[in-house]
């Protein structure tokens, strides 16, 4: 896992800049649908257990999750 604070990003530069990773994001904006359009990415890896873990170590804070690669067909997750 890697641990950044970086200036705030759209989704579409997050997914450029962070491909096929699961994302831990801060200070985030939504639409009408509740999706993140920007926000600051605080940590990012892989692996979708780390995200979860830091995120339960923030417990109180609000954060949002995304992940930037193609979810299969066949896979659901629930966030």
């Amino acid at each position: 896992m890697v641990l950044v604070k970086e200036e705030k990003l759209s989704l579409a530069e997050m997914k450029k800049r962070y491909k096929n990773e699961w994302l831990l994001i801060a200070n985030y904006e939504t639409n009408d649908a509740k999706q993140v359009q920007r926000g600051i990415v605080i940590a990012h890896s892989p692996q979708r257990e780390v995200i979860y873990k830091k995120m339960m170590e923030m417990k109180g804070s609000d954060l949002a999750i995304e992940y930037t690669g193609e979810i299969a067909k066949d896979e659901v997750y629930m966030l």
